[in-house]
């Protein structure tokens, strides 16, 4: 705005004046506001925009997450690495997705314990890293919780593997993966 002036007056407190021409002009619009008033309006469009491609990439992670889930569940343990593709594709658009890299640890250690891989060292190797992150990212995620119990399963006696099955399933109890592999254990 315009120029104000306080006032004193006597015995009746403050009057404000405000001075007429200068409460009505109008500030010109200089070049380096104009300027100024582009690049911000720039930096929030991009902004928005690069928002709204990482919600998109988040978005089609979490669907190559799901094929990955269906086709490891759906599997019989020989045709575990047809889950992989899916949930690497996964994690080239969401590298810190811990769902995705559970499931892939699963699914590479599943294959490796069950003939699905050429290379069985290196793929247990693989599922361990993947593991290894996906709870470093989120401690209770299920399926890499999962796969480090199988990947000791040789090193646990009865009883251990017993309780850390169920253990496992009192965190997770709805997850297909933890519940089917609680069952064959107990066959």
């Amino acid at each position: 705005g315009g120029a104000v002036q306080i006032e004193t007056v006597p015995g009746v407190g403050y009057r404000l004046i405000t001075d007429p021409v200068a409460a009505g002009k109008v500030q010109p619009i200089t070049r380096r506001s104009l300027i100024a008033v582009g690049a911000s309006s720039l930096l929030v469009l991009g902004g928005a925009g690069l928002w709204r491609a990482q919600s998109n990439a988040r978005a089609e992670a979490e669907r190559w997450v799901d094929r990955g889930d269906v086709l490891l569940r759906d599997a019989v343990p020989l045709e575990a690495g047809e889950a992989v593709p899916p949930l690497r594709s996964a994690l080239e658009l969401d590298p810190k997705n811990a769902r995705a890299l559970g499931l892939l640890a699963l699914a590479e250690e599943t294959r490796a314990f069950n003939g699905g891989s050429a290379n069985a060292g290196e793929t247990l190797r693989a599922a361990e890293r993947a593991a290894g992150a996906a709870v470093r990212l989120d401690p209770n995620e299920p399926h890499a919780r999962l796969a480090l119990i199988d990947l000791k399963a040789a090193r646990l006696d009865w009883s251990q593997m017993e309780e850390r099955l169920e253990t496992l399933r009192a965190s997770a109890p709805t997850n297909v993966h933890v519940l089917g592999s609680l069952t064959s254990f107990l066959q």
